[in-house]
């Protein structure tokens, strides 16, 4: 179901195209919108039908992805036969059963909206939590409930991750507990004190005998790009400590 999902966007427009094509024409032909001609007709609710199945479709992807499929498949039937309905309206306006067959796909359609609206409204799912970030750059929760205060982490600027072992001191398995803590950039780095650091490293069960106290400073000269003072500074380091 959620490869036909996926197509919501294209359903929405088709049906949107052929109500303002519906509409335009009747304006041109008969100089109303709601034109009576019975092709227009069709095609206008067409154009309604199948802009509500892309809703429909919207929702079914949402709850796909928030783990909650339970009505996927029924509201899928739904607006499948709908649309079905609709499009042989369409070609087939002047059959008998052609008002049946276009009101019965409306009507199928919007009561799939009708139900997918009230199960996001009473039980909502997407594909990721709303979540709560403080201060910017702060970790995502998917408790909405728990005081923005409790989600306070180390602040790391968005980003690809920096290779932190060009720092003098930090190794791969520091680098692997500093991304832990959510510090994967020279900026992270440099925007923490050296108390932020061990405490980061603690978390992460991790125990390091190299100085902290210069990982700020060297971090700082890569976030800028100055590798030549970068080098300069390490060359007075060992293991993070200065030797000179």
């Amino acid at each position: 179901m959620r490869g036909v999902a996926q197509q919501f966007a294209v359903v929405f427009f088709v049906g949107l195209i052929a109500l303002a094509a519906a509409l335009a024409y009747g304006s041109m032909t008969d100089g109303v919108f709601l034109s009576e001609q019975s092709f227009l007709v069709a095609l206008r609710t067409f154009g309604l039908g199948w802009m509500a199945a892309g809703m429909v479709l919207w929702i079914i992807l949402r709850r796909e992805e928030g783990g909650r499929p339970e009505i996927s498949l029924p509201l899928g039937l739904m607006v499948v036969l709908g649309c079905v309905l609709l499009v042989l309206a369409v070609f087939l306006p002047f059959v008998a059963a052609a008002n049946y067959l276009m009101w019965v796909g409306l009507v199928l359609n919007l009561a799939a909206l009708a139900v997918g609206v009230l199960a996001m409204l009473f039980t909502p799912a997407y594909p990721k939590p709303v979540t709560i970030r403080w201060p910017e750059g702060g970790e995502d929760h998917t408790d909405i409930h728990v005081p923005a205060t409790d989600l306070r982490v180390l602040n790391t600027l968005p980003g690809e991750p920096d290779d932190l072992t060009r720092i003098e001191g930090i190794g791969p398995k520091a680098q692997e507990a500093l991304r832990q803590a959510g510090i994967t950039t020279f900026a992270g780095v440099a925007d923490c004190s050296p108390q932020d650091l061990k405490k980061a490293l603690k978390a992460a069960k991790f125990r390091t005998s190299a100085s902290i106290e210069s990982w700020p400073r060297q971090a700082g000269l890569a976030a800028r790009g100055d590798w030549d003072g970068l080098k300069a500074l390490q060359d007075q380091l060992k293991a993070g400590r200065s030797v000179r």
